[in-house]
């Protein structure tokens, strides 16, 4: 089996894989994973269920409900969804998890959305990580960006993956501002840090933060609980 015929191997065998955007992007892909042409009139039923999803799993938690022309402009044209489907008694596809990518100019890939649903034998983040690490392995991302409000449960999906190098710590160029703007390796040896100090996330303490991560400072997620607790470790200035 191939590495990533081994990573699309779900423990519900159907569940199928899917990928949209391009498809000339695709064509080194396995062929057991669905392909959904943005530009084919056929395909539009199919993204009308990955947005259902994604305002269910990722938009609407986070508040960003956002219309179609979003995905299309921002991830189906120059990026990629990808994600996990299952069938519904008509035989139609219906998405389960998602994935959106977003390629930025020079650098790392920015994530759009992270959505799952929960199922019968497989809990919501079990099935968001997998997605994500199916992702990273089937469209060869080396490196994620992602820019989420500090007290998003949705952190623990990406500190599954790698420790995050945060950007900002204090976003006022975004409606809230109080989001976390963080990249990470997806294929690192590196050894995490076994400890750090906590992060309050109070309006003085991210804006004391950004400022030092403005004068040069190097500050990593390393840890994060459902209290939320955010364990950092920071390097010179």
């Amino acid at each position: 089996m191939s590495a990533i015929a081994s990573v699309l191997a779900m423990p519900d065998e159907r569940l199928v894989a899917w990928v949209g955007g391009r498809a000339e992007l695709f064509e080194s892909l396995p062929a057991e994973v669905r392909r959904f042409d943005p530009r084919v009139r056929a395909s539009a039923s199919f993204f009308d269920r990955v947005r259902a999803l994604d305002h269910r799993g990722w938009a609407d938690p986070l508040g960003r409900v956002r219309p179609s022309w979003v995905f299309y402009d921002c991830a189906l044209v120059p990026g990629a969804l990808f994600g996990f489907a299952l069938s519904d008694p008509s035989g139609e596809l219906v998405p389960v998890s998602l994935v959106a990518l977003i390629p930025t100019l020079g650098g790392p890939e920015l994530v759009q959305s992270l959505a799952a649903l929960e199922l019968p034998d497989l809990a919501e983040e079990v099935l968001a990580i997998r997605t994500l690490r199916a992702a990273i392995l089937a469209l060869d991302v080396h490196e994620l960006l992602a820019a989420i409000p500090w007290r998003s449960p949705f952190m623990a999906r990406f500190l599954a993956i790698a420790p995050l190098r945060v950007h900002t710590a204090w976003t006022p160029a975004h409606d809230e501002p109080r989001t976390v703007t963080f990249s990470l390796a997806t294929r690192t040896s590196e050894p995490r840090a076994s400890e750090g100090q906590r992060q309050d996330l109070d309006d003085a303490a991210l804006a004391a933060l950004q400022a030092d991560i403005e004068a040069g400072a190097s500050v990593t997620i390393v840890a994060r609980d459902d209290r939320p607790n955010i364990i950092i470790t920071r390097g010179g200035q």
